[in-house]
């Protein structure tokens, strides 16, 4: 198989791209849901209470706007400006352009909602005495019937009066100043200079996808549009926390992936002594990928947080087999054996490792299928899926693009590059260490026998160690030299 890859290079490539086209229709069919929902069992009534209480009470999940005057020297216009910013703001935001990631815009007190719904977590018995309070509207009326309320639930019991008395006059001192607030022409929440927008987003913390594009968008949209008029705007909640900290964690992740990125290409060019090993080896890994997920479009269609990480764990998994083949190949290369040749016996060398690896490795993810638990059951048909087409990958795009690279050198009549050639690396302290180990086995594993015992005493006889140690010597450290 081998042989025939790396000499008809050129066939094997093109069944290599029928099968990504193949795969390719299984995307239509996969659907991500990068929600913590997604890993939740679906038939579950709990998971439905939790999505509910999550829709009905979203306020956990709001964006507070915070606008404040830029000129604040001169309060009333600081104020008129803050207000008008408000109320375009709130305008702007309301409109279909961002209806898919805000839901509503409380630029003021929703005065109808209050009125609608204020009564709702209210005592029946508190409500029948509202409705005797306000049965007359006219304000002596009013005032008679808050004070026989009062002498109804205080009279003949002093004890209460004293105890409430507090309550009560603040209730009579708080009345004026809530009929004032509520009244108000506009009443904005905030101070003179600085007012708070809250938004409810169409979006929670949980929808990943959405929240990774709905909080910086409404973050610069939002900034952009207060400093033309001419306030300035912070973001705040647990959103945009959750996102700040987000962007943290990438940015100081991007320099050491990178660096990581760089000694990693660095190693495979050295050790395999060509330019083109990161791609020989990389093509195939990214095509398996691929594979795998339109598998998984045509057997489970859909993608969640746990099967989506597994991805990154497939390419350690996949670029393993390339190494292996690849370090096979440079080893008959260097025992003066013919490309073909050379191909074809890493694929019969460690192909055949490799394959019962990767076989028992799936099979052992497929075993996770018998479990209850739904995710469960997904992560194990995806990996498994995953490691056969990575198997699958190696195996068919190795040899073909080691015979494109061959043919391009011959064709160009160029050889293998001396500066490579010169400067390989062949980790020679391993095989030293391994004819070492090879040499001495036997010393060496009673050595080592004999070190962790010293080394990790049973709890029971520490005492009595310790004392034939202090009185005799060490017996372990005698030991050790005798030997």
């Amino acid at each position: 198989m081998g042989g025939w890859s790396s000499a008809h290079w050129g066939k094997t490539l093109l069944i290599a791209l029928f099968i990504t086209v193949v795969m390719g229709f299984g995307f239509h069919f996969l659907k991500l849901e990068l929600t913590y929902y997604s890993m939740m069992p679906r038939a579950s009534q709990k998971v439905r209470d939790l999505k509910e209480i999550i829709e009905n009470f979203p306020a956990a999940s709001s964006i507070v706007v915070v606008l404040e005057a830029k000129n604040r020297q001169n309060g009333k216009e600081a104020s008129h400006t803050v207000k008008a910013a408000v109320d375009k703001l709130t305008e702007e935001l309301s409109g279909p352009e961002y209806s898919e990631y805000i839901e509503q815009v409380d630029g003021k007190m929703n005065l109808d909602f209050f009125k609608k719904h204020g009564l709702m977590l209210s005592k029946v018995k508190d409500i029948e005495k509202y409705g005797k309070t306000f049965s007359k509207l006219g304000i002596v009326p009013f005032i008679t019937s808050l004070n026989n309320d009062f002498e109804k639930e205080y009279s003949g019991n002093e004890e209460n009066f004293s105890k409430d008395e507090q309550q009560v006059t603040a209730q009579f001192q708080g009345l004026k100043e809530i009929l004032q607030s509520m009244q108000a022409a506009a009443a904005y929440k905030g101070k003179d200079s600085s007012k708070l927008l809250p938004i409810r987003p169409a979006f929670t913390i949980n929808d990943m996808d959405k929240f990774a594009k709905g909080v910086p968008l409404l973050d610069k949209e939002i900034k952009q549009k207060a400093d033309s008029l001419g306030v300035k705007a912070g973001l705040t909640g647990l959103l945009v926390v959750a996102k700040d900290e987000m962007e943290t964690s990438e940015k100081g992740l991007t320099a050491s992936n990178t660096i990581a990125l760089v000694l990693i290409l660095l190693i495979m060019i050295l050790s395999f002594r060509m330019y083109s090993a990161p791609f020989i080896s990389g093509i195939p890994l990214i095509i398996g990928i691929r594979w795998t997920l339109g598998l998984t479009g045509f057997v489970i269609k859909r993608l969640n947080i746990l099967t989506a990480m597994y991805m990154i764990a497939l390419i350690g998994l996949g670029i393993d087999y390339a190494i292996h083949l690849l370090t096979t190949f440079i080893q008959e290369r260097d025992e003066g054996n013919s490309f073909t040749k050379s191909v074809a016996l890493s694929l019969k060398k460690s192909g055949a490792g490799i394959v019962m690896g990767a076989l028992t490795t799936a099979v052992a993810f497929f075993a996770l299928t018998v479990a209850k638990s739904g995710i469960v059951k997904e992560l194990g048909i995806v990996a498994g899926l995953g490691i056969l087409c990575e198997l699958l990958a190696m195996l068919i795009l190795i040899p073909s693009l080691l015979g494109y690279r061959n043919y391009r050198l011959t064709k160009r009549g160029k050889n293998e590059s001396i500066f490579l050639n010169l400067n390989k690396l062949e980790y020679r302290v391993v095989s030293r260490l391994g004819n070492g180990i090879k040499a001495k086995p036997l010393f060496l594993m009673l050595k080592s026998n004999r070190y962790d015992t010293c080394r990790r005493p049973d709890d029971r006889d520490f005492r009595t160690r310790r004392h034939k140690s202090s009185t005799h010597g060490n017996s372990c450290d005698l030991s050790a030299s005798a030997l």
